[in-house]
């Protein structure tokens, strides 16, 4: 691979963690000016990487850690950025958990994830209003409002799980619980995490307890100040979505051509298929894959 990158100087790589994130940067860079053959590439689908070479490397198993795998690999082998740009998931980054290796070919999204590109009144004006065709008083503005709070709820539900080590699965509508409970969060959270630990044998729990979870989700509650966006795993904004338009305008979903929008995996393919190109420019991660597209200086990500 890095002595493709060095013969074949026209190849523009990108490559991503999925095929979902690779057909959004497909269809990003196919009206922007660029020089030389451009192509985006989920990482299992360019290179192949396996569980126990991650684990041999300290990284958690999954995409993302296949793309720093691979990050690390092209900067040991001093590949030239101009050949191929990585992009990860900021992800728990925010809070500390997840590193991002300061690698000139390695990019990370401005937010959490690709998908909170698409959490602006803009784009969800236009999914409400074209998409669903919900009626005016259904605004872009209050459901943000609205699902923030059981997003960022969410981001440290699943955050708690994992660094617990204890392999306990989010349950089942966790999203639906957490939306339902919003008035009382924290009774919502403390609910998910005891369904969560029944999926796990108590041999395998060691000194994990649903009260030992909350007290670390109050912990890192404490560091989600700021900017929301950088606080919610980006598959759950569609499920919350789902959730706000059942309880605030049922009615959306009851026509034959909408009724699939009730799946979270449908209304996040209707979600982002409304996101604006030239707004995303306005961000640093597409600002500086513009530059490079074009090949111009680009600098390194922070």
């Amino acid at each position: 691979m890095a002595m493709l990158y060095e013969v074949e100087e026209e190849i523009r790589d990108i490559i991503v963690e999925g095929r979902t994130d690779k057909r959004f940067f497909d269809w990003f860079t196919s009206e922007e000016k660029t020089d030389g053959l451009v192509r985006s590439y989920a990482v299992s689908d360019r290179v192949y990487i396996t569980d126990a070479e991650l684990m041999s490397k300290g990284l958690l198993t999954g995409e993302r850690s296949r793309v720093l795998y691979l990050s690390e690999f092209l900067a040991a082998e001093r590949v030239n950025s101009r050949s191929v740009n990585l992009v990860i998931d900021s992800d728990l980054h925010s809070i500390g958990l997840d590193a991002c290796p300061n690698y000139d070919h390695l990019l990370r999204t401005d937010f959490s994830s690709i998908e909170v590109y698409a959490l602006s009144e803009q784009t969800v004006n236009k999914l409400l209003r074209i998409g669903l065709g919900a009626p005016e008083e259904v605004t872009a503005a209050h459901l943000i409002e609205s699902i923030q709070p059981p997003l960022v709820a969410l981001f440290i539900v699943r955050a708690c799980l994992r660094e617990s080590k204890t392999g306990a699965p989010i349950p089942g509508k966790a999203a639906e619980k957490i939306y339902a409970g919003r008035g009382n969060i924290a009774a919502a959270v403390e609910e998910i995490f005891r369904l969560a630990l029944d999926k796990v044998p108590k041999t395998q729990r060691e000194a994990i307890t649903k009260e030992s979870l909350m007290r670390e989700f109050r912990s890192l509650e404490q560091m989600t100040a700021g900017d929301a966006r950088n606080f919610i795993n980006g598959h759950d904004i569609s499920e919350l979505i789902v959730q706000y338009m059942k309880h605030r305008c049922k009615s959306v979903f009851n026509g034959e051509s909408r009724r699939s929008f009730q799946a979270p995996p449908v209304m996040e393919v209707l979600m982002m298929g409304h996101v604006d190109r030239a707004s995303l420019k306005d961000y640093p991660l597409f600002a500086t894959l513009c530059r490079w597209l074009a090949n111009e200086e680009s600098p390194a990500e922070d």
